[in-house]
C-alpha cells in the first residue's frame, strides 16, 4: 500500500514539474513589449538607478555636422547702416583682472560617471525611422552613410555607419535620412506631413535658427517630455541643460545629444609662435584647467605680439561676424532669457546692461587694437574684406569653426582652447552651438519607438565624438592629449541661446543677435547704447507676442 501511494506521489510530482516547465516556456515565448505595455515598473527602476548614478549636471554635447554653407553668412536682415545717434556715456572698464591664485579644481564640465549600459530594452519594432535634415547644415555621411561608400570616407563616416547598424539591430528598425533642402525650405515637407496627420517622418534636424520658431508656433513639434519613458536626459550623451534653456513654458520642443556632431567656434593658437612668449604668458592649457583663461587673459596674450611692416604678425585675427557673437555666451551672458516667474522672454542687455556692455566693450577693444586684424564679410561694415587666415602662420590667436577647421598639423603647429570666461568667478566654460537641433513630429504614432531610437542614437555616438575630435585635431588623441582634453571640454560645454534660435522672428531680434560684430565695425563704441535703444523695445515686443501665441 505504501509503495502504491509513493508511486502515485512521484507521478503527481512529475506532472507538476512538466506543467511548470511548459508554463515557463510559454512565458518566455510571449512578446515582451506586449506583456509590459501597461507596466512601467522596470523602466522606472532603471530611471531611478540612472539618476542616482549620473552627475547632477548634464554635460552638453556636440552638434551635428558641417554646413556646406556655414551659418557664418550674414543674417537675413542684417543692419546696413551704422547707428548715428550717440549715447550719453560708454562703458570704460573692462572685466576685472584674474586673481593671482588659481583654483585647484578642474573645470566642472567634464562628466564624472558616463552611462555604460543602454537605458532602453532591445525591441523588434519592424518599422522605419525617417529623419528630415537641413541640407545646408549637415554632412550627410556623418549621419546616414551609403554602405557602398564605406571605405571611401573618413573615420567618422565609418563610425556613423556602425552606429546606424547597432541601433537598427538593437531595436529592429530601418533608419533613413531625407535631405529636406536648403535652409530656406528644408521644413516644407516635414510641416506638410504633420499638418495632414501623417507619420512619414519622425524626426527633424534643424538649421541653427532658420524656420525654427514656426516649427514651434505651428504645433509641428512634440514636447519631448512626452518621451521621458525612453529618453535618459541625465545620461552624459544628452545636453539636458541646453534643452532646458530652450524650453518654453516647461515644454522641450528642441533636443540636443551626442548624435549631433559639434559645431561651435574655438580659439586656436599658433604653438610655434607662442613658444617665444610662453615664459611670460604661461601654459595656456593649464590656464584653462585652472579657470584662469578669462577675457583679460586672452587680451593680454594677444598683446604680446608687437610687429610692424607689410607682412607683419598679429596677436589676434578673425572675421567680424559669427565668431564674435560667441563671446557673449562664452562670458556667461545671454542675448535673450526667460523671466523665471512669468516665463516671458526679455533682451538681457536691457536688464543687466553694465556687465553685458562690458563684454561688448572688451570685444571692441580686442578687435580694434593695433596688434589685431579683423575683416568683414560685407563691404559696408567699415573693415577690409581681405582675409588673413590662421593657416598663414602670421596670427597668434584666431577664432575657428570646428566644422571647417581643416588645418594640416604638418604645415602649422596649432592648439585649441575654449572661448574665455568673463572672469575667474565664472565656474564653467560655455561654447555656443552653431549647428542645429533635434525636433520630433507631433503626429508620430509610435512614441515608444521614436523615443527608443533617439535614445540609442545618442547612446551609441561616443565613438562618433572621438572620431570627430581626431578629425578636428588632425591627429590621434593620444598624440595631442592637451588639445584632446580641450576638445572634449568644448564638446561638453555646448550651450544655446533663445535669442539666436528665435532670431528670424523679426529684424529687431536679429539685430540683437548680430549686435557684437556690427558694433566692432563701427567708428565709436558709444553706438552700443544707440543700437540698444533702437532695437530693444521692438525686439522685446516681438518675443513677448511669440511667447503668448505658443502658450495660448
Amino acid at each position: 500500500m505504501k509503495s502504491t501511494i509513493l508511486k502515485l506521489l512521484c507521478l503527481m510530482l512529475s506532472v507538476c514539474i512538466l506543467l511548470s516547465a511548459t508554463s515557463c516556456d510559454l512565458i518566455k515565448g510571449s512578446d515582451k513589449r506586449e506583456e509590459e505595455s501597461d507596466d512601467r515598473e522596470d523602466r522606472e527602476e532603471k530611471k531611478t538607478k540612472a539618476e542616482t548614478e549620473m552627475p547632477t549636471e548634464a554635460p552638453t554635447e556636440a552638434p551635428t555636422e558641417a554646413p556646406t554653407e556655414a551659418p557664418t553668412e550674414a543674417p537675413t536682415e542684417a543692419p546696413t547702416e551704422a547707428p548715428t545717434e550717440a549715447p550719453t556715456e560708454a562703458p570704460t572698464e573692462a572685466p576685472t583682472e584674474a586673481p593671482t591664485e588659481a583654483p585647484t579644481e578642474a573645470p566642472t564640465e567634464e562628466p564624472t560617471n558616463p552611462v555604460e549600459t543602454p537605458y532602453v530594452d532591445p525591441a523588434d519594432y519592424d518599422d522605419e525611422f525617417v529623419v528630415v535634415y537641413c541640407g545646408d547644415t549637415y554632412k550627410t555621411n556623418h549621419y546616414f552613410v551609403n554602405p557602398e561608400n564605406i571605405g571611401l570616407g573618413s573615420v567618422i563616416d565609418a563610425a556613423a555607419y556602425e552606429r546606424e547598424i547597432m541601433v537598427e539591430e538593437y531595436l529592429g528598425v530601418d533608419i533613413k535620412g531625407v535631405n529636406g533642402g536648403s535652409l530656406m525650405n528644408y521644413t516644407y515637407g516635414f510641416k506638410e506631413n504633420v499638418m495632414v496627420g501623417d507619420d512619414d517622418f519622425q524626426m527633424i534636424m534643424t538649421h541653427t535658427y532658420m524656420d525654427v520658431p514656426s516649427l514651434i508656433s505651428q504645433n509641428i513639434l512634440l514636447d519631448m517630455n512626452e518621451l521621458d519613458n525612453s529618453l535618459n536626459l541625465r545620461g552624459d550623451y544628452w545636453n539636458a541643460q541646453l534643452m532646458e534653456d530652450l524650453s518654453l513654458d516647461g515644454k522641450m520642443y528642441l533636443g540636443y545629444s551626442d548624435f549631433l556632431v559639434p559645431q561651435s567656434y574655438v580659439v586656436t593658437f599658433n604653438k610655434d609662435m607662442y613658444a617665444e612668449y610662453e615664459a611670460v604668458g604661461g601654459n595656456l592649457y593649464d590656464a584653462v584647467r585652472n579657470r584662469q583663461w578669462t577675457l583679460d587673459k586672452m587680451a593680454s596674450i594677444a598683446s604680446l605680439v608687437q610687429s610692424s611692416g607689410e607682412n607683419r604678425d598679429y596677436g589676434f585675427a578673425a572675421q567680424a561676424w559669427v565668431p564674435l557673437v560667441s563671446f557673449i555666451p562664452g562670458a556667461d551672458q545671454k542675448i535673450v532669457d526667460k523671466n523665471m516667474e512669468t516665463g516671458e522672454f526679455y533682451v538681457c542687455a536691457a536688464v543687466d546692461s553694465a556687465k553685458t556692455k562690458s563684454v561688448y566693450q572688451w570685444v571692441y577693444d580686442l578687435c580694434n587694437a593695433d596688434n589685431a586684424y579683423v575683416w568683414a564679410p560685407l563691404e559696408n561694415m567699415k573693415k577690409p574684406t581681405e582675409e588673413i587666415p590662421f593657416s598663414s602662420g602670421r596670427v597668434l590667436l584666431s577664432l575657428e569653426d570646428t566644422q571647417k577647421l581643416a588645418l594640416d598639423r604638418d604645415e602649422i603647429n596649432f592648439g585649441i582652447l575654449p572661448y574665455p570666461l568673463y572672469d575667474t568667478n565664472q565656474t564653467a566654460y560655455r561654447s555656443l552651438n552653431w549647428g542645429g537641433l533635434l525636433g520630433v513630429s507631433s503626429s508620430i504614432r509610435n512614441r515608444d519607438m521614436v523615443g527608443d531610437v533617439m535614445e540609442m542614437l545618442a547612446f551609441y555616438s561616443r565613438d562618433i565624438q572621438e572620431a570627430f575630435c581626431e578629425e578636428v585635431l588632425d591627429a590621434p588623441v593620444s598624440e595631442v592629449p592637451d588639445d584632446a582634453d580641450m576638445m572634449r571640454l568644448i564638446q561638453k560645454s555646448t550651450v544655446s541661446d533663445l535669442g539666436l534660435v528665435l532670431s528670424c522672428l523679426s529684424y529687431n531680434v536679429d539685430a540683437m543677435v548680430w549686435m557684437t560684430p556690427q558694433l566692432v565695425t563701427c567708428e565709436d563704441t558709444r553706438e552700443i547704447d544707440t543700437h540698444l535703444r533702437k532695437n530693444i523695445k521692438q525686439a522685446t515686443g516681438t518675443l513677448i507676442k511669440f511667447h503668448r501665441e505658443i502658450c495660448a
